[in-house]
C-alpha cells in the first residue's frame, strides 16, 4: 500500500450525530471525546444528538468538529493506520496540530472553542510525538 494522507474537516462538514459510532466502537475516540466532555460539558450531546441548527452555530461548531476530527484520527491510529502527512480544513488544522502532538489535547480543545476569536498558536517544540499517546 502506498502512503496515507488525513485530512482533517473544517467547519461545514459537521451533521447531527456525528462520531457517535466511533464513540462505541474505539477505545481511543472515546478518550477523545471523554476528554473533551470533562473540558466543554455538553459536547457530546451536542456531537450525538445536537440539531442541524444547533451545529451551525460556531460556539458548537467548532469544539464538536474538533473533536470528531482528533477522534477519528485517534481510531484510525487505534486500527494501525499510520499516516505520512497531515491537512486541515481551517478548523481542521488545529485537530491535526493536535494529532502530530504540536499542540496538547489540553490547551488545543479550548482554543477550538471560542468561536470567531483568534487561537493561541501551538507551542514551538511538540512535548513527544503523536505515536507515543
Amino acid at each position: 500500500m502506498g502512503k496515507i494522507a488525513l485530512v482533517f474537516a473544517g467547519q461545514g462538514a459537521q451533521y447531527p450525530g456525528m462520531g457517535k459510532s466511533l464513540y462505541e466502537v474505539s477505545a481511543a475516540a472515546r478518550a477523545v471525546f471523554d476528554l473533551a466532555e470533562r473540558l466543554r460539558p455538553g459536547t457530546l450531546t451536542q456531537c450525538f444528538e445536537g440539531t442541524k441548527e444547533e451545529l451551525t452555530v460556531t460556539r458548537n461548531t467548532q469544539p464538536c468538529l474538533y473533536c470528531v476530527d482528533l477522534a477519528a484520527a485517534c481510531a484510525l491510529r487505534e486500527a494501525g493506520v499510520a499516516p505520512a502527512a497531515l491537512a486541515g480544513f481551517s478548523l481542521g488544522e488545529i485537530a491535526a496540530l493536535t494529532f502530530c502532538m504540536a499542540s496538547a489535547r489540553r490547551t488545543a480543545f479550548p482554543s477550538s472553542a471560542p468561536g470567531g476569536r483568534p487561537c493561541r498558536p501551538p507551542p514551538s517544540r511538540p512535548t513527544r510525538p503523536w505515536w507515543r499517546w
